[in-house]
């Protein structure tokens, strides 16, 4: 079972909130993601140390651009790439669904798998983050309403985090859920179990045993580590 980081819990939902404010202010601005980048570095440069961390943030007034990385297949720009010295160690991908899951939940899986071969089949360390607000606003005209996770949207990919060896899974991945207040419209607190009532035993503990957040800031670190002792001996 994982043990949980009440601390980093803490950041990531802090880093989430500012994201998600400015996702609903701006809603085609990509700068709500450069919250998250930011975050996560700081994250992996706390626990990584002499190592170099590229993300699409903004720090100190100085605008960092995404990285571009050859994968096995084409050039990929990445939200995040770690490396040392001369080499290219690892790559994440970020996702923030502010909106209607649902209908596109196909497309953001088939795009992870093709990005996950290319950039693994070029020896990267691969982690895929998505964020996601529990319920989900969905706007049809001028109407709200929500939808709900559910087992079967969770299924694919526990599936495909079972399947280790395959080229399309990631080496780490994270699906991070905060509790949406539907009154003010603000991210109160990442989602507990009991938040969380829509879903199976199956799949509660699959989100809060293989790919809670404090298991991919743990693992992504280690992997990362483990290929620059391979790539430097």
């Amino acid at each position: 079972m994982t043990s949980i980081d009440v601390s980093l819990e803490s950041r990531c939902l802090n880093a989430l909130r500012e994201a998600w404010r400015r996702g609903v202010e701006s809603p085609r601005s990509p700068k709500k993601l450069d919250i998250l980048h930011g975050w996560i570095r700081k994250e992996l440069l706390q626990k990584l140390g002499d190592y170099r961390i590229h993300g699409k943030t903004t720090e100190g007034g100085k605008y960092n651009k995404e990285r571009v990385v050859d994968g096995k297949y084409y050039r990929k720009n990445v939200d995040i790439m770690i490396s040392r010295g001369y080499h290219e160690l690892g790559a994440i991908s970020v996702k923030l669904i502010q909106s209607s899951y649902r209908k596109n939940a196909i497309n953001y899986f088939e795009h992870q798998l093709g990005e996950t071969a290319n950039l693994r089949g070029q020896q990267l360390v691969y982690g895929n983050i998505i964020f996601l607000p529990h319920p989900i606003p969905v706007k049809s005209g001028d109407q709200m309403s929500e939808e709900y996770l559910t087992d079967t949207s969770l299924d694919r990919y526990r599936k495909l985090v079972a399947d280790h060896d395959s080229i399309v899974v990631p080496n780490v991945q994270a699906i991070v859920i905060a509790k949406l207040d539907q009154q003010t419209g603000e991210l109160i607190r990442l989602a507990t179990r009991q938040d969380l009532d829509c879903l199976g035993r199956a799949s509660l503990d699959f989100l809060f045993e293989q790919v809670h957040i404090t298991k991919f800031i743990r693992d992504y670190t280690a992997d990362v580590a483990f290929a620059y002792q391979k790539r430097a001996s």
